[in-house]
Parts: C-alpha cells; structure tokens; sequence
C-alpha cells in the first residue's frame, strides 16, 4: 500500500515521527509492561492474574499514534475492528498497510516502535517471553536464536482465535487462573513457532534475545544490591570480556550502565505508581541513601522524583 493512499506523501509522513523521541526510547531500559504508555487505552488485561510469561490485554482506540517502548517480550498485536491503514515505524523502514479484521503484527523485544492507527482501533495484545518460545521448542540452549519474524499484518485463524478465548477468559477468570494461563501461553507459543518461528544462530558477536531476557531476569531479582560483570557473565557461561563485548554490540551500552537503566525504570514506576515513601523506593532499587538515590534519579529523568509524583 502506498502513503498517497492515506492521503499522506511518504515524506509527510516521515516528518511528523518524533524521531527524537524514537531516540529517547531506543536509550530507554526494557521494560516488563508493554501497555505502560497507552495504559488509558487498555480496557481488559491479566497482570493481575500472576502469570508474567504471557500477558493479555484489550486495547481500544481512536485514530491515533503512539510511541512503544523496548520491553523484554514479544508483543502480538490481533485486529479486531474495521480495515483501515495502519503505519508502522521499525529499525528505519516505514511501512504502511491496509489493516482489516484478524490479522497479526508481531513486534520483536528490545525495539522501540512508532505506530499511526486511521479511524476507530480495537486490538488485543498477547505479550510473551522470549523464554516461553525456548521452552515451547522442548529444549532450553541460551545460544540458539529461536525467534518470531518480522510480521506486519497477516492473517492467522488460529492466533486469532486464541486471542479472543484467552481475552473472555481474563475478563471472567476462574479461581486459578495461573493453571488456565500457563497451558494457553505454551500452546501459544507453539501456534506462533510453527506460524512464525524461524531458528538460526546467533549473530556472531551478539546475544539472543533469550540471553537479555536473563540478564534483564537476573538484575530484577536483586535491583536492591549491586550486580558485578563476572556474575552477568558467568551467568551465559561467557568469559566477563566475551560478555562485556557481546552486550554492547547487542545494545549499544555496558552492561552497569543498562543495569542503572533497569533500577531507574523500576523506580520511576514505583514512584509513578505507588505511594511508598520516596526513601524506600531508593532502598528497593539500591540506593539506601536518599540524597544519593534522588540525585541520580534527577540525572537520569531530568527531574527529581518529588516533582514528578506531585505530577
């Protein structure tokens, strides 16, 4: 489908991505919470069902355009409204399709996305962990690249079908919900590999998606105490130089560095979303001094966390 179809040139269209603020989000830590910056347009999720390894949430918009953060998760977006356009902005390529009713786009962890919907919009989101692909494979090798390909709106019955199942089932769960959600995630996963998958090695020089989504596991784990190199690295049963190398040319940043990326995203959630006293936050993600924490905080977000909870 071409731009002039939507009534915009291609360059049109180009110009009126932010792409500073693309910018912002490729520099900005993974996150466990895909729907964090559309959260007023999501009507039904299961985060509060306590099954992390898939997530399912119902989204409802108007025409609009909205910016996705890197998270740690494959997201599968299902169309369920009317065929209209829709704009995609991924890894410099922008690419513009006609959306209708049942189809699938698959967005890849750690990427920074934009999207521009045209008319009334109503998805529903099917997050999963890269670790739930490895184990639906029957096999768990952090090096193998077992990953979803590229998809832009194609049309699945299948997926389909289990996305609106999985979507009653959040909106009327039933009193253990983890034993329904845990089964639905796998045969999920399997749909999606036998649909999507390809396997392959990883990029020479690079970690699996599998290999961040453990380091991402390890450092939430402990965000209250420091993490070392050695331990990062001893982790992949890489060497702290192999690792060291491995993850900037991954991500584009050391691994302490993405580290503080973590504990900064975890405390400006916290501070965002709860009301805990702004010293315990500090203790939570390793800062057991006040001053200390909020200095860093304001480095990081440009603004001390005070000022932006009274926001």
């Amino acid at each position: 489908m071409k731009t002039e179809e939507i009534g915009l040139s291609y360059q049109e269209v180009l110009r009126s991505i932010d792409m500073s603020r693309l910018k912002r989000l490729a520099e900005e830590a993974p996150g466990d919470d895909p729907a964090r910056t559309i959260r007023s347009m999501v009507t039904a999720d299961s985060k509060a069902l306590g099954y992390s390894d898939l997530l399912v949430w119902e989204q409802h918009a108007v025409t609009h355009e909205y910016y996705v953060p890197p998270n740690n998760r494959y997201d599968i977006f299902i169309r369920y409204s009317a065929t209209s356009p829709v704009v995609q902005w991924r890894e410099g390529v922008l690419d513009v399709r006609q959306h209708s009713a049942g189809q699938v786009v698959i967005a890849p962890p750690y990427q920074p996305l934009y999207f521009r919907t045209f008319g009334p919009g109503h998805n529903v989101h099917l997050s999963i962990t890269p670790a739930l692909l490895m184990k639906a494979t029957g096999h768990d090798c952090p090096n193998a690249a077992i990953r979803l390909r590229n998809c832009f709106g194609e049309a699945d019955g299948v997926i389909n079908s289990m996305g609106r199942a999985l979507l009653e089932y959040v909106k009327a769960p039933g009193a253990r919900p983890r034993d329904f959600l845990e089964p639905a995630g796998m045969a999920l996963a399997v749909r999606l590999l036998e649909r999507f998958g390809e396997a392959g090695e990883t990029p020479r020089g690079k970690l699996s998606a599998l290999q961040l989504a453990r380091i991402d596991e390890y450092i939430t784990d402990q965000l209250d105490s420091p993490v070392s190199l050695s331990a990062m690295a001893q982790l992949l049963d890489l060497s702290p130089h192999a690792f060291y190398r491995a993850f900037k040319a991954t991500l584009g940043l050391a691994p302490l560095r993405y580290s503080l990326q973590l504990r900064m995203r975890r405390a400006r959630d916290l501070v965002e979303g709860t009301t805990k006293p702004i010293g315990e936050i500090g203790t939570v993600v390793g800062f057991p001094d006040l001053a200390h924490f909020s200095n860093t905080f304001r480095k990081y977000w440009g603004l001390p966390p005070t000022h932006l909870r009274r926001h």
